[in-house]
């Protein structure tokens, strides 16, 4: 799930450095030139999923066609408590995320830097994420899914306020710290909710990734609306108090389910 995670993480961490190089030397029109790319990849993936070997895809099938006969005879849906609680915990971090993906470059322009460099610096951001995402299920996987989240959630607020009251160095290396908590907890989530519903992962993860992400464009409205009214700096102050929810969250999901074991998808259903 990790190596999952990172690909989008990573596409997502080279996109403005790649945009911001086609719109320096072609202007705005020259964003068309990514349309060929999304061909291009497209295309990739369509011959690797079709040189899968024959018997693969039957087997595919048979385990497909086997869970879905399961899937009408058993209990589609584990605790409701449990996923909501996973969504609490995944829409608390992506109001971080999706208001920092929006505002950290022109917050920094307005702290001196120039708009080639803010756009590198949210490159750093979305980079550190991809290595946050790869560092995360691989971390849960050992110490368990509820650490990682709790220790990327804690530190969110500090670090955050590093940021924002440094400069140089230090306000890179926050950046890129800022980035790897947020990534940490990417594909930790996502199992988090698959492991509750261990019948009906496909629905876990659409729950999850679906209303988890609402949040998203809400922080980046609020933190706007916000900054209109006073300073983008007292906007992004705000996103210091979000990953309390988070904890709260991690912290009930703990205290209900914390004598069963959450990486093996052993929460009951009732």
């Amino acid at each position: 799930m990790s190596l999952f995670s990172v690909g989008g993480n990573l596409g997502a961490a080279l996109s403005p450095l790649l945009v911001g190089a086609v719109i320096l030397r072609l202007g705005l029109p020259g964003t068309t030139f990514l349309i060929p790319l999304s061909w291009l990849f497209g295309l990739i993936l369509f011959l690797q999923l079709g040189n899968l070997p024959a018997d693969a895809r039957l087997e595919e099938r048979r385990r497909n066609a086997v869970g879905n006969s399961a899937q009408k005879a058993e209990v589609r849906v584990g605790p409701w408590l449990a996923v909501i609680l996973v969504i609490s915990m995944t829409a608390a971090r992506s109001w971080v995320q999706g208001a920092l993906n929006t505002y950290l470059p022109e917050w920094l322009q307005s702290q001196g830097w120039s708009p080639e460099n803010a756009n590198t610096l949210l490159s750093v951001l979305l980079v550190s994420m991809a290595v946050g995402s790869l560092t995360g299920g691989t971390v849960s996987d050992r110490v368990g899914r509820l650490p990682v989240v709790l220790t990327s959630f804690i530190l969110l607020g500090p670090v955050l306020w590093l940021l924002l009251h440094t400069s140089g160095i230090v306000q890179v290396a926050a950046i890129a710290v800022q980035g790897a908590m947020i990534g940490l907890t990417f594909p930790v989530t996502l199992l988090m909710a698959q492991e509750s519903w261990p019948q009906a992962v496909g629905l876990a993860s659409s729950l999850a990734i679906g209303v988890g992400w609402l949040p998203g464009g809400m922080g980046a409205w609020f933190v706007g609306t916000l900054a209109d009214r006073t300073s983008l700096t007292t906007g992004l102050t705000t996103l210091m108090v979000v990953p309390l929810a988070g904890i709260l969250a991690a912290l009930l999901f703990w205290m209900r389910y914390h004598r069963t074991s959450v990486t093996a998808g052993e929460i009951p259903a009732k």
